[in-house]
């Protein structure tokens, strides 16, 4: 009898070391279009405003109050095609897992919504955040491709709409993007052979309030409050099929 006690104790002890998935999402597909939180609030002019001026900025960063950063781990665990060819489209597996020592909280609702439920339309806070995908080639930098995956959004005022990671839990997403680079792309850049995928979570606190008839939009992002560790993904990259190629004869 006691060496089953012990066995059972061993298990959860196991089981709170190791964690658990606690939340997954599918972000390939987009819920019904709802009118972003910014045009909410200004179809609810505030008093003796007859239009919005504006767009003042603010920017900087969230950091965490003890100065200890955050360690999370983002990797891509599964991939629709071994051998993509350039230019595919392409969905894919992702975790975050909270590997550091204290709890982190993180959007994860997928109704753009929860931005501004619970608020003054005139006054709004919330939370976003992605996961954006690079390719990490043998020679020359990391690119990040084309990401076609929903954001997720969180609020205080919106009940459900932040999920808490405690140490060692994770959550999955389902994701998707095209292997292209997001930016000044040529066909042919990203070359044939072995590369890596590597996944980054990206997460921003944004407010939304309007002061003497004017927008002040502010966006601070977490650069400075997460240490991430990205593991990479090996895939073969192959060339990109020619839309001439075998085409029917018409």
């Amino acid at each position: 009898m006691r060496s089953i006690q012990y066995a059972l104790c061993l298990s959860v002890l196991l089981a709170s070391v190791q964690g658990q998935q606690v939340g997954s999402l599918d972000l390939t597909q987009p819920l019904q279009p709802a009118e972003p939180a910014e045009k909410q609030g200004e179809s609810n002019l505030p008093e003796g405003c007859k239009t919005l001026s504006g767009g003042r900025i603010a920017d900087g960063w969230v950091e965490p109050e003890d100065h200890q950063l955050r360690e999370i781990e983002v990797s891509m665990i599964s991939l629709s095609e071994a051998k993509p060819p350039e230019g595919s489209e392409l969905q894919a597996e992702v975790r975050l897992r909270n590997i550091g020592k204290q709890s982190i909280q993180i959007p994860w609702s997928k109704d753009p919504r929860v931005k501004a439920e619970g608020q003054d339309p005139n006054h709004i806070t919330w939370e976003a955040a992605t996961f954006e995908v690079f390719l990490r080639r043998k020679h020359g930098n990391d690119v990040r491709v084309e990401n076609s995956s929903e954001w997720v959004y969180g609020s205080r005022f919106s009940a459900g709409s932040l999920l808490t990671l405690q140490p060692g839990e994770w959550i999955t997403a389902k994701v998707k993007f095209t292997l292209d680079a997001e930016y000044l792309y040529h066909a042919g850049e990203l070359g044939e052979g072995e590369s890596q995928f590597i996944v980054e979570w990206h997460q921003v606190s944004r407010s939304w309030n309007v002061k003497n008839c004017g927008v002040w939009n502010a966006y601070f992002q977490y650069d400075h409050f997460y240490e991430q560790t990205n593991l990479p993904l090996t895939v073969q990259i192959t060339r990109k099929v020619s839309a001439n190629i075998n085409k029917p004869n018409e």
